[in-house]
């Protein structure tokens, strides 16, 4: 006991309270340097994630584009409209067949999933794909849209009204008599395109390995 107690007499006094003053410092400068390194890490995630958003935003904007840039190549071909408007006029069997060559083409050269051919009303005059289905309501919207407009337009993505068809996007590309805007519109062009053959992985594709990362 004596020895104990020479040695607490020994011990400055004031060594307790240093030594918690360190220990206090310490760990106050751990969490501050934990807290930076996080706000560090989630400014880092906060900027990569716009960026990838930015990115996969202009890809979409891209694709539209081209889209319309497709609907936009029909709609001004002045060859394309004298077709149309000479087969609606005088019914051939023969010019009936060219111009499903010339959607059928359109379809292999854009990548659609079906091209069909309208009258104004929305009614079905020829079709690539399955023989029966009328225009779904988002894309009758958008071809009135079109016909007032004078322009291309996109529909939404949607599904047709029985709900067989996957879900898809349309271009609607306006026909005038003659090729020109001001004349009366004969018909319209509607290039669907499979949402799942290139939309979707568009949008699901991640730039860089992450387990946890998706895109809404």
């Amino acid at each position: 006991m004596e020895v104990d107690q020479l040695r607490r007499n020994l011990l400055p006094r004031w060594l307790p309270v240093v030594f918690t003053l360190v220990v206090a410092v310490v760990l106050a400068g751990s969490l501050w340097f934990y807290r930076y390194q996080t706000a560090e890490l989630r400014q880092a995630a906060e900027e990569r994630l716009q960026t990838i958003a930015r990115m996969k935003v202009g890809q979409i904007a891209e694709w539209r584009a081209e889209r319309l840039a497709d609907a936009n190549v029909i709609m001004q071909s002045p060859y394309f409209a004298a077709a149309v408007t000479d087969w609606l006029q005088t019914p051939e069997i023969d010019d009936e067949e060219r111009l499903r060559r010339r959607l059928e083409a359109m379809r292999v050269s854009y990548g659609y999933a079906d091209v069909m051919l309208v009258d104004p009303s929305g009614r079905v005059l020829l079709r690539l794909g399955q023989e029966g289905e009328e225009l779904h309501r988002a894309a009758l919207e958008t071809l009135t849209a079109a016909l007032e407009q004078g322009r291309p337009l996109l529909t939404g993505l949607h599904s047709n009204d029985s709900g067989h068809a996957p879900p898809h996007i349309s271009a609607v590309a306006p026909i005038f008599s003659g090729g020109e805007k001001a004349a009366a519109p004969v018909a319209a062009v509607v290039l669907q395109v499979d949402a799942r053959l290139f939309l979707y992985p568009l949008i699901r594709f991640w730039p860089d390995q992450s387990p946890s990362a998706e895109t809404l």
